[in-house]
């Protein structure tokens, strides 16, 4: 009987003391296990199964957000990979995340400037012709109708963000990159 008061009172210690005791998560609890209130697009419980604050959206400090590093298979509480070039592309993953360019990919736009760090726009597929560093025309079957740096419209259907993304937090650069 000893043994069992000690062990209920040990668990509820560690239940007070948690990071889960913080989010009380049930189907009438306004702080569900899918709220997200750092805005980090990671739900409280997934937060919680990372080690990451759900309260911070950058829990590592390193400038990257939590979501960001989880979509890209980074890992939210170790700040050094977002001193990483993933991709070798010649930026961070920091930089990628601030130019809001894919860590995983050396060219994000599939255009003809073979590394994101060398293209004016990486956001943007250029055409390479008229472009300071392209490397000549694409191949097309005809004419394209649109100028090659105007944004297209992404064909599909429009999926609405759940929010705002938040604000980075002002602070010291972890990889303090140069101009481009």
């Amino acid at each position: 009987m000893r043994k069992m008061v000690l062990t209920a009172a040990f668990v509820s210690l560690m239940m007070m003391t948690s990071a889960m005791s913080a989010y009380a998560w049930g189907p009438n609890d306004p702080t569900d296990k899918n709220a997200d209130p750092d805005g980090d697009k990671l739900g409280n419980l997934l937060e919680f199964l990372l080690g990451t604050n759900p309260l911070n959206p950058d829990s590592d400090g390193a400038g990257c957000w939590d979501g960001w590093e989880y979509l890209y298979g980074l890992d939210p509480a170790l700040a050094m990979d977002d001193l990483y070039d993933s991709d070798n592309d010649g930026w961070s993953n920091y930089r990628e995340f601030l130019e809001g360019t894919n860590p995983l990919k050396a060219n994000t736009d599939n255009d003809c400037y073979a590394l994101d760090s060398t293209d004016p726009h990486p956001l943007i597929p250029d055409s390479g012709i008229d472009d300071p560093g392209g490397v000549g025309p694409v191949p097309s079957p005809g004419p394209d109708p649109v100028p090659p740096d105007v944004v297209r419209p992404i064909p599909g259907p429009v999926v609405p963000m759940p929010g705002p993304l938040p604000s980075p937090q002002p602070g010291p650069n972890p990889n303090p990159d140069p101009p481009p």
